[in-house]
């Protein structure tokens, strides 16, 4: 069984990164609604760990901010854009590669449920955050139909297992522990949305790695956990996360 984000990942970015790139919009409302919390003001510095291919960077118009695009995937650290304003490095988690008091903004948007040392991690992010910064950790909740098709079908139909520790209460006391305070939880309606079915398909096939599945498999699983609604040839599928912001306990 795989079980941390860089065991995970070392294996399987290239099919996550083609699905994302293959439909960079299906994802688009849970990238937005990041961006809307984190609240990011202009010539920022944001770190975004882990970071993926980049994904984050499209989604902020704001002027002139800086990325630091954090990863233990090669695969995904060498997909990530290329420009002046931002950098990309490997890294462990555990130890970011970053001066104290640093960023303005940090994201960690569903990666949590494959830390497994979360205290030193955010502890981490405390370390790196600016005194009035803020941290946004949007992941899966224990309990939700996204937690059971993650954990049921996934880990069925993925030949690497799928085990993510999800949100529950008991991590509210580590946020306490590592300096930072909660400013808000949100829990929004989101969607994948895709212009067809062979595309949502498609899409699941590659970003969860359902290397097990038949397509009529990857459907039965979206009909009976993602709530799946059709309109006029078009499909979208029920995405559940909760949003969690946090400011040093200082600020």
């Amino acid at each position: 069984m795989f079980n941390t984000y860089e065991d995970i990942f070392s294996q399987r970015a290239s099919s996550y990164h083609q699905a994302m790139a293959m439909y960079p919009l299906a994802r688009k409302e849970e990238f937005e609604l990041a961006v809307e919390y984190l609240d990011i003001l202009p010539n920022s510095t944001i770190c975004d760990v882990p970071s993926g291919g980049g994904y984050l960077r499209k989604y902020v118009s704001t002027a002139s901010c800086f990325f630091h695009f954090l990863e233990t995937s090669e695969n995904f650290a060498s997909a990530t854009p290329k420009a002046d304003n931002v950098k990309t490095q490997l890294c462990k988690f555990e130890v970011l590669p970053l001066p104290s008091q640093c960023a303005d903004r940090l994201i960690m948007l569903a990666a949590l449920h494959h830390i497994q040392n979360r205290h030193q991690v955010f502890k981490e992010f405390q370390r790196v955050l600016k005194p009035n910064g803020k941290i946004l950790i949007a992941d899966v909740e224990a309990g939700t139909n996204t937690g059971n098709f993650l954990n049921t079908f996934v880990n069925k139909f993925n030949s690497m297992g799928h085990e993510g520790d999800f949100i529950t209460p008991k991590l509210f006391p580590l946020f306490d522990e590592s300096a930072l305070k909660v400013i808000s939880v949100n829990r929004p309606m989101l969607h994948w949305n895709f212009d067809n079915e062979c595309s949502m398909v498609t899409f699941c096939r590659n970003l969860f790695g359902l290397d097990k599945a038949t397509d009529e498999d990857i459907l039965s699983g979206i009909h009976r956990y993602l709530e799946p609604v059709f309109d006029h040839g078009k499909v979208s599928i029920r995405w559940q996360l909760v949003y969690v912001l946090l400011q040093l306990k200082d600020a």
